[in-house]
């Protein structure tokens, strides 16, 4: 039996392996059973500096000590944004709140601007609130201030699947609702104006994410765990991971493939292999645009057969055992 080696190229995204996994606390089990999602997390803050981050206004944001630090400059508010946007996910941010303060965490906003928020707000109206969503007025309100660690660490939880979100406060869900406005954009957070504001130092040591997948590919990473027991070097491997986004797992070119899945002595093949001249004829079962498309897709001659598409877009082949 042979082994599989990994050749990256670039012109791929690199994303952890997804994967259906059980969801933690941040999902409610009281209305549906949890959504699948990506097994490993993704650090949005590196503890080092603001890669990955763009600020609006003129709040000043730093890091120190591995913690990143938003407040007032010389009165003045402002936000910190994600370069990237996202729509279904799972969020996990660890914060600590110098009072009184105005703040929050920025989900699901669009072109920077106000999307959803979970408030980290003290106003003389409503108390302390932590946990509550806001857009353009309160979509739910927690008011159980004895869930929130004033002087110390929080972690809450946000998911977004589809136009249901859910909050979880330190094991304590404080938001389940319905709400279809924004669909997708940037995670943020806020320095918010005000003279009696100006002591806010709102800190943020952990802030990672991890996808939500759809059905179908929950389905197709269901399937190539299997085959990533043995073959490891695969977990990460663009070609695949992409497939997989859509719903095209393993067995969608190999076959269901039992017998190999079975061996345990690696001497059964996949019940399906795809020959290297036959790669793109293979890839164009799916991919019929490949022919006008792609530059390399020439008809095969004698002389030279017909470029693989894994030349370009990942070495996705067996290498004999050495």
């Amino acid at each position: 039996m042979r082994r599989l080696r990994l050749t990256l190229l670039r012109g791929f995204l690199m994303v952890p392996a997804a994967a259906a996994a059980c969801a933690t606390l941040g999902w409610a089990l009281a209305q549906t059973d949890p959504p699948p999602t990506e097994p490993t997390w993704t650090s949005l803050f590196n503890g080092t500096d603001l890669a990955g981050w763009k600020a609006t206004g003129n709040a000043k944001w730093t890091v120190q000590d591995g913690v990143l630090i938003g407040e007032q400059n010389a009165g003045q508010p402002g936000d910190l944004w994600t370069e990237r946007e996202y729509d279904n996910f799972e969020l996990s941010v660890t914060f600590k709140m110098v009072w009184p303060g105005n703040s929050g965490v920025w989900f699901r906003c669009p072109d920077k601007q106000p999307g959803y928020q979970m408030d980290i707000l003290d106003k003389q109206e409503y108390g302390v609130t932590v946990g509550t969503i806001y857009a353009n007025g309160f979509l739910s309100r927690n008011e159980d201030e004895s869930i929130v660690n004033l002087n110390d660490w929080n972690t809450v939880l946000i998911l977004c699947d589809g136009p249901r979100l859910v909050v979880t406060l330190n094991g304590h869900q404080t938001a389940d609702v319905t709400d279809e406005r924004f669909a997708k954009g940037r995670i943020g957070f806020q320095v918010h104006a005000g003279d009696h504001y100006a002591p806010m130092r709102i800190m943020v040591k952990e802030c990672k994410l991890r996808r939500v997948l759809s059905q179908a590919e929950a389905e197709a990473a269901a399937v190539n765990r299997q085959c990533f027991v043995c073959h490891v070097d695969y977990t990460e491997e663009p070609l695949t991971l992409t497939h997989q986004e859509q719903g095209v797992s393993c067995a969608t070119c190999h076959g269901e493939s039992k017998l190999h899945i079975d061996d345990e002595d690696r001497k059964t093949a996949p019940d399906r292999m795809i020959a290297h001249h036959k790669v793109a004829r293979f890839c164009r079962t799916c991919h019929a645009e490949i022919a006008e498309a792609c530059p390399n897709a020439t008809p095969p001659t004698d002389d030279e057969p017909e470029q693989a598409c894994t030349e370009c877009h990942g070495k996705h082949k067996l290498e004999p055992d050495e």
